[in-house]
C-alpha cells in the first residue's frame, strides 16, 4: 500500500513548476483531502487517469501535446520519484536530456572532451554525426513499455509498494489519453501534424504523449537500451559520436 508520506512526496514535487496552474490551484485549496482521496483510490485500484488536455504548438514545429490533470501528474511524480533512481543505473552517461545534473551544456562540454580525445588532442580528423530518430515517441509500443519498465520495477526494486508501482506504471503507461480528451486547439491544428505523429491517427497501442513526465523516462529508457552498446568510451579512431 502506498502511504500518506509517499502521495505528499509526490505532491510536493509536482507542484514545483506548476503551482500557479489553474489545475494546480484548485488541487491545492484543498490538497489534504485531495491526496488522500488519490491515495485511498490507488490502495482500493479504483484510480484511474482522468482526461488530458489535447492542443497544438506550433514553435519550433507542429507538434502535438497532451496535458495530464494535475492529480494525475501527482501519480506521474510517484512514479518517477521511484523509477528515477533505478533507470539512473543502467542510463548510459552520453544521455544528457532530462536528467539531473545532465541537460544542453553538459552535452556540449561532454562533446568537447570527446572531440579533443577522438582527434588525439586536435591533430587528426574526426566527424560528429548529427541524427534524429523521427517520430520516436509514436514509434513506441505501450504495452512494451509497460513490459519493459515492469521487468525493471521486478528486478531492481524492493519498496513497501512494489506491487503499487508495478500498478500505476502500467496503467498509466498503457492510458490512451486520445480517446477521451478535451481538445483545446482547433480540429484545423491538427491538419498540420502528420498521421504518424498524432496519437489520433497513429495506431493502436503505438505512441506516449508528449508532455507527460513517464514518456520522458521511457524514451530515455528506449534510447539506453537501443544505444547502449554503441555509445560509450572507445580508443581514438574507434568512438562513434550519437
Amino acid at each position: 500500500m502506498i502511504t500518506i508520506k509517499g502521495i505528499t512526496e509526490a505532491y510536493l514535487d509536482c507542484r514545483k513548476k506548476k503551482r500557479n496552474t489553474i489545475n494546480a490551484t484548485k488541487f491545492e485549496v484543498d490538497f489534504e483531502y485531495n491526496l488522500v482521496r488519490l491515495m485511498n483510490e490507488v490502495n482500493s485500484r479504483t484510480y484511474s487517469p482522468s482526461r488530458s488536455i489535447a492542443f497544438v504548438v506550433t514553435r519550433p514545429r507542429y507538434r502535438e501535446i497532451f496535458a495530464a490533470d494535475f492529480r494525475d501528474r501527482v501519480i506521474h511524480h510517484y512514479i518517477g520519484l521511484r523509477i528515477v533512481p533505478i533507470l539512473e543505473k543502467v542510463m548510459n552517461d552520453r544521455s544528457f536530456s532530462c536528467r539531473k545534473d545532465k541537460g544542453t551544456l553538459s552535452g556540449i562540454n561532454q562533446l568537447k572532451e570527446d572531440m579533443k580525445a577522438c582527434s588525439c588532442g586536435y591533430t587528426k580528423d574526426c566527424y560528429v554525426a548529427k541524427c534524429d530518430i523521427q517520430g520516436f515517441f509514436m514509434s513506441i509500443s505501450r504495452s512494451m513499455a509497460a513490459k519493459k519498465i515492469d521487468e525493471l520495477i521486478i528486478k531492481n526494486y524492493d519498496g513497501d509498494d512494489k506491487e503499487d508501482l508495478r500498478w500505476l506504471a502500467s496503467i498509466t503507461i498503457t492510458n490512451a489519453p486520445e480517446k477521451n480528451c478535451i481538445m483545446q486547439s482547433s480540429k484545423i491544428m491538427w491538419k498540420y501534424i502528420p498521421p504518424h505523429k498524432s496519437l489520433f491517427t497513429n495506431g493502436s497501442d503505438m505512441g506516449l504523449p508528449i508532455g507527460n513526465l513517464p514518456s520522458q523516462l521511457i524514451a530515455n529508457f528506449k534510447v539506453n537500451i537501443v544505444t547502449g552498446k554503441q555509445i560509450g568510451r572507445a580508443s581514438c579512431r574507434e568512438r562513434v559520436f550519437r
